[in-house]
């Protein structure tokens, strides 16, 4: 949906000039800020700024920073263009860094978010507890332990430290870089020991598959959120111990903790891996009496609960009766309608030492696959698919798309580094030599 804007939306009898400094009431008022909240595209925004500088109001850091926040953290907005805006600005205040560097450490270069920082220093902006949680992130997603440690060091010099976000931060970011002894010495040393620093910690434990030290950690904890509960469940998963995660959830309820949308997806997974049907259909008619039933994540899990317990009827159910189905929809039924007629994935071709479920769920996300995926949502039944890859289309990928186009009663035209792929009825155009 594209908002129009008309001039006489905008006029303002005020002009703002450079070095002004307006009340902060006058701004806030202003039409083309106000915009900003109903804007939900860039070229809404770039409108939206042009009428900004008619009125002069991008002489006032307030104006540039509402339009920085909008392109650098908005789904809807473009990093890039904030990052112009930005490099347009004589003297950045510490808002407006602490924008760009949040903006940069969302992003897919999140270390670029350390650099914003270095050059925030360099300006002689003072940063506060507001810029480090997001320059601790990007350190932690980057896995740079060393800049992370430099960050730490600078936390501590203004004291920062004491500050729960930041105290936070450092602990989920020596987490997340597997350095759990000085996440741990963050934690213990500090008496800001609240829910979110303990699951911060319990994280870090989970996700090294140290679950006995997590455990000892959830025990100490005063008042346990769904967040922390969460955790252990989720723990439990990847570690393969599906009876103690589904003990933890039934501990869970039992406590009183009302599960939300992340608990029943880890529940199903449990159930799903594990096979275990009865305690499936359990799961869900306590998801359907608690009103989840409707979530579009919650039934995807459904579905690959039922298929992977192989009650594919039941499945199929859950998948026609969906509204609108997404990728994850059809690639569940996809996976499962290959392994029942006969496709198992050649995990040979994964060159990465990772478990092999691991492997045949990133088979399962190579771009053809992705793309006849989005093709059966988005076209009508029995229209052709045609894609195109920059790639030989793998072996893997071959044989699958030779049984979607059986299954589903497609035809799909592929088009890969060699040649043009026609696959129908079950069968390929290129006898399999390509």
């Amino acid at each position: 949906m594209t908002m129009l804007i008309s001039s006489s939306t905008l006029i303002s009898p005020l002009h703002f000039f450079p070095n002004s400094d307006p009340p902060y009431n006058l701004l806030q008022s202003q039409p083309s800020l106000s915009l900003l909240s109903k804007c939900n595209n860039i070229q809404t925004l770039k409108q939206i700024h042009s009428q900004i500088i008619k009125t002069g109001l991008h002489n006032t850091q307030f104006a540039l920073s509402k339009l920085i926040e909008f392109c650098a953290v908005n789904p809807s907005g473009d990093l890039s263009y904030a990052l112009s805006i930005f490099e347009s600005m004589d003297e950045p205040n510490t808002l407006v860094w602490n924008t760009v560097i949040r903006g940069k450490s969302l992003s897919s270069a999140p270390m670029g978010a350390f650099d914003l920082y270095i050059r925030m220093l360099v300006s002689g902006a003072e940063p506060n507890s507001y810029t480090f949680p997001f320059v601790l992130k990007s350190c932690a997603k980057s896995g740079n332990t060393q800049e992370g440690k430099q960050v730490h060091g600078h936390v501590l010099k203004l004291g920062l430290d004491s500050d729960v976000f930041v105290h936070t931060a450092l602990i989920n970011m020596y987490a997340q870089i597997g350095d759990l002894d000085c996440a741990r010495k963050v934690f213990d040393k500090s008496p800001l020991r609240d829910p979110v620093s303990y699951t911060a910690l319990i994280t870090g434990f989970v996700s090294r598959g140290c679950l006995e030290d997590a455990h000892k950690l959830f025990d100490e904890i005063p008042v346990k959120d769904v967040v922390s509960w969460n955790a252990m469940i989720a723990g439990y998963v990847q570690s393969s111990r599906f009876d103690e995660a589904i003990a933890f959830f039934k501990e869970l309820i039992r406590a009183g903790v009302t599960p939300n949308e992340s608990t029943m997806l880890s529940v199903l997974s449990a159930c799903a891996q594990s096979g275990n049907l009865e305690l499936g259909r359990w799961v869900r008619s306590w998801i359907e009496e608690h009103g989840m039933g409707t979530k579009l994540r919650v039934v995807n899990a459904l579905i690959d609960m039922y298929a992977k317990c192989d009650d594919l009827e039941t499945a199929w159910t859950l998948f026609e009766g969906l509204p609108q189905k997404n990728l994850i929809s059809w690639n569940v039924m996809i996976d499962r309608l290959l392994a029942l007629n006969g496709h198992f994935p050649d995990t040979s071709e994964v060159p990465y030492d990772m478990d092999e479920d691991l492997k045949e769920g990133a088979l399962s996300h190579h771009s053809e696959r992705l793309a006849i995926a989005y093709g059966l949502i988005s076209t009508k039944p029995g229209t052709t698919i045609r894609i195109v890859k920059n790639l030989r289309v793998c072996g893997n990928c071959h044989s699958a798309t030779k049984l979607i186009s059986k299954i589903f009663n497609r035809e799909i035209i592929a088009r890969d580094r060699n040649r043009f792929h026609h696959f129908k009825d079950g069968q390929c155009s290129c006898m399999d030599q390509w």
